[in-house]
């Protein structure tokens, strides 16, 4: 078990299977997000359905200090690797003409780009990605593209070029959020939206409801559009609430304490939704 565990957590399966008693250890193929328990006549899958069924962006941005490569995967976002270049800045040394010194950067620039497009090599290709986002301040992003540095396979999915202010972690919140027109179907702006709605309509004379016990009586009576929920809650809770707004077809957004979008949510309210009517 120890050697399937990692920073994407564990998938233990135990059950008895055509008389066979069937144990299991696995590496989900993202970070898992909640502990869940469950006692059933089948294996509870649902959720690594939902691992792979959710639509997966590669993100890179960059500048001539830095590169960094990520994945957009449903609503989170996560860094695959960083890139230091060895670029020089603009400033030529003491001793060395400027045409010297230029020819040197350009090369240094050069091996940068072959870099950093090597590592997008590594990360995208053949990852079944949705498309790739490509973000930075000034114009290197524009020289990295147009240069052709980026694989031919990857180009036919950018999915945009955009400017962003940084070229960390942050640059790739950033670009996701400058690719929005384009992602309209992924998940991270359904549900910033969805957590939007919910806010507005919070108040006397809006559709929110908050607090386990008000949105578990407007619950228990069809009353909840979308049921909106954080993962810090007991695992039997969860469940529970889940069964009722089943019975409904209410919708069910789970809140990860990670997510930026969810963080006032996720340290103040807890359970909450939006109503059908009042």
């Amino acid at each position: 078990m120890d050697q399937v565990a990692n920073r994407n957590g564990i998938v233990l399966l135990f059950g008895e299977v055509n008389g066979t008693l069937h144990r299991q250890a696995m590496e989900p193929p993202h970070p898992v997000q909640s502990f869940i328990y469950k006692c059933e006549r089948g294996f509870y899958l649902d959720p690594l359905y939902q691992m792979i069924a959710e639509e997966t962006y590669g993100i890179l941005v960059l500048d001539l200090a830095e590169a960094t490569i990520g994945y957009l995967k449903g609503s989170n976002v996560r860094v695959y690797k960083e890139i230091k270049s060895q670029v020089s800045n603009k400033h030529h040394h003491g001793g060395m003409s400027s045409l010297r010194f230029e020819r040197l950067r350009d090369d240094a620039i050069n091996e940068y780009f072959k870099k950093v497009s090597e590592r997008c090599t590594e990360a995208f290709l053949g990852k079944g990605l949705r498309g790739v986002i490509i973000g930075g301040p000034a114009m290197t992003k524009n020289d990295f593209m147009t240069g052709g540095y980026l694989h031919h396979e990857l180009q036919k999915i950018v999915t945009g070029v955009f400017d962003v202010e940084h070229t960390n972690e942050n640059g790739l919140k950033e670009a996701v959020a400058a690719a929005e027109v384009q992602l309209t179907t992924c998940s991270v702006f359904q549900e910033t939206r969805i957590m939007e709605r919910f806010w507005s309509e919070s108040g006397s004379d809006g559709l929110g409801v908050s607090g386990m016990d008000e949105t578990l009586k407007s619950l228990k009576v069809g009353q909840v559009q979308t049921l909106i929920m954080t993962d810090s809650l007991d695992i039997e809770t969860i469940e529970g609430l889940k069964e009722i707004a089943d019975q409904y077809d209410t919708e069910v957004l789970m809140i990860g304490e990670d997510e930026d979008f969810g963080k006032t949510f996720t340290s103040t309210v807890k359970i909450g939704g939006i109503l059908r009517y009042k």
